[in-house]
């Protein structure tokens, strides 16, 4: 655990025959207050503390100028100095300050998570906050679902998670979540909303339902991430294939709107910001846009701007094509982003200007790459990034948590950038059992993570808690015990998505508005889920052997993933005793008011 700005260590592990391995919190420093380096073999008793190693050899000082331009390290954190020295005369003469790659330490999962905890804690202390109590076992069961499978936990899900009373049975759940299609689809349907831009209209080109299953796929099948990107960035073949190709023809094959959307979702960098001229807040330069977007030029499209795409356009590397800086007739070579030597010369497949740069986006000395990627799982998980937005890595816009995402930026790397593992060290992490409930309102505890944001539903997420409280699609209709959602191929579902799909930046905010109320009230999706005559759930509750106390526990676990309070029981017992003939209408008119609730329209 090093400290980004010294490299120098923040705490040592200790082993102990005697004790479990306990992080020990240190200060190193000799008489004059200069941090020196701490011999590797140093030991420290439990307990005992490091005022004073001045005996310790100090490090040799260096210049600002000459630390930025050291190389990146490679995977076992080493480095060459003579190369540093050399390649010194070869960086900016306006230095870019970047990040240094991430140091990868392969650690087990247990103790990457003791030590994200420790870090979160003190973070917590160090901003005097307080957390909060850790959120109730069906509260934490249900945002588990929400967060891993993009669903409410059906019916039979919450009663095996009521009578499981076994240890480590939240671990077990995290893992089962993990490797479910569901989580699959969900991780795909939330990749491609970075990737395809809002409003783009696809439908020609098969539909954002090819994209999402190939990256479902993909996911399932255990492909590494870093390979899905570079099987992503190196796409072939004629638009009509759709799939990864949906993404080239989504942005209309230019190179510019390419090198914007890879670079915010891959590197976490808004480089569109320098296209037209100097980036305003950050030491991106225009030319670093351009020198960028290059990597994009030799593809071949048809000249001129491309109103719409065609199916029958084959997207191949070419040997041809550069970009322009605005306004002059100087065209920009390829170039990574931080550095200034150009990448080797384009001469065959292997050489292409999108191989090179698939290849350094997804390197583990890219210092970006690892710890974009688990920014977003993170916001994934907890509706914002430790960078937010997840998008805006840059001077002015620090983690919140830097030696958090560092481990996790080091997790991935060191896992072969198995997404899962990230995902189970975030959700088993004791700031993602925080309660999202408090007496009082506290804007650094939010800030911290010192307790769990509500975040909205996305648009695909909503109608798939609806789909599986209502037993609406086909399918679930049919069987009470589904606990998988329909989501490719499915008309009701799609029609939906296009009405309320929102901008996946921002999860604490309320985006949805009126209509999307008015919809839940009032739409047609809403009557037929709920309406006695066509509601799969309430004909399903139909059978002579229930009782309406029975009923009633069913919609409200199908609906809210709890049994209902004594109060609620109370109230629904009244409802019914006081107009027999209408038992039907008064179960179809709970479904609805359930699904109409706060409760259950966000994920807390």
């Amino acid at each position: 655990h090093l400290d980004p700005e010294t490299q120098l260590p923040r705490e040592i592990e200790v082993l102990s025959p005697q004790a479990s391995p306990r992080l020990v919190s240190v200060s190193f420093e000799d008489r004059e207050g200069d941090a020196i380096a701490v011999r590797p073999d140093a030991s420290l008793p439990v307990g005992e503390s490091v005022a004073a190693v001045s005996d310790l050899p100090r490090p040799e000082p260096v210049s600002p100028t000459e630390r930025e331009s050291d190389p990146l390290p490679d995977r076992s954190g080493a480095f060459d100095s003579k190369q540093g020295r050399e390649s010194a005369a070869k960086t900016y003469a306006t230095q870019v300050p970047r990040w240094p790659s991430v140091r990868v330490a392969s650690q087990p999962s247990d103790v990457v998570l003791k030590a994200v905890n420790h870090h979160m804690m003190s973070l917590w202390a160090g901003q005097g906050v307080q957390p909060v109590a850790p959120a109730t076992d069906l509260e934490l069961f249900r945002r588990v679902h929400l967060d891993l499978a993009g669903r409410t936990p059906s019916v039979t899900e919450v009663r095996r998670w009521l009578s499981d009373q076994q240890p480590y049975r939240y671990e077990r759940l995290v893992d089962r979540l993990l490797g479910s299609p569901d989580h699959a689809s969900h991780l795909a349907s939330t990749w491609r909303a970075m990737l395809i831009p809002d409003g783009v209209d696809v439908s020609r080109m098969g539909g954002v339902a090819a994209f999402d299953r190939w990256l479902a796929t993909q996911y399932q099948s255990g492909t590494r991430y870093d390979e899905i990107v570079q099987d992503l960035l190196l796409a072939e073949g004629r638009l009509s294939k759709s799939g990864p190709l949906l993404f080239y023809s989504a942005l209309k094959l230019e190179a510019e709107k390419l090198a914007a959307r890879t670079s915010r979702v891959f590197l976490g960098i808004r480089l569109e910001c320098a296209q037209c001229h100097d980036h305003p807040f950050e030491p991106w330069k225009q030319q670093d846009f351009w020198s960028y977007a290059a990597f994009f030029a030799q593809i071949s499209r048809p000249r001129g701007d491309l109103q719409t795409v065609s199916t029958l356009m084959r997207v191949r590397d070419v040997n041809r094509g550069d970009v322009m800086l605005p306004e002059t007739e100087i065209a920009v070579e390829p170039r990574f982003l931080g550095q200034s030597v150009a990448p080797v010369k384009s001469g065959d497949s292997e050489t292409t200007r999108r191989r090179q740069l698939a290849r350094w986006i997804i390197s583990p000395e890219n210092p970006y790459f690892a710890r974009a990627t688990a920014n977003r799982l993170w916001a994934m998980m907890f509706g914002k990034g430790l960078v937010d937005p997840v998008d805006d890595f840059g001077e002015a816009n620090k983690p919140v948590a830097p030696e958090v995402l560092e481990l996790l930026a080091s997790q991935l790397i060191a896992s072969d950038f198995e997404l899962r593992d990230v995902l189970r060290t975030i959700a088993l992490s004791d700031a993602y059992r925080l309660s999202s409930a408090s007496q009082t309102d506290d804007a650094t505890r939010l800030q911290t993570f010192a307790q769990m944001q509500v975040k909205t539903l996305t648009a695909a997420q909503l109608y798939d808690c609806i789909a599986m409280a209502t037993l609406m699609d086909d399918g679930q209709a049919n069987s009470s015990m589904s606990e998988t959602v329909a989501r490719f191929g499915n008309s009701a579902r799609d029609e939906f998505l296009r009405q309320f799909a929102s901008a996946p930046s921002n999860r604490v905010e309320y985006l949805a508005g009126i209509p999307h109320a008015l919809t839940l009230m009032n739409g047609q999706l809403i009557h037929q889920a709920t309406s006695e005559d066509s509601s799969g759930r309430l004909r399903s509750l139909d059978a002579p052997f229930f009782t309406d106390e029975q009923r009633i526990e069913v919609l409200f676990m199908a609906t809210l993933s709890r049994p209902p309070r004594d109060d609620e029981l109370a109230m629904m017992r009244e409802l019914l005793a006081e107009d027999a003939s209408q038992r039907q209408q008064a179960f179809s008119d709970l479904l609805w008011a359930l699904i109409n609730t706060a409760e259950f329209a966000l994920n807390h």
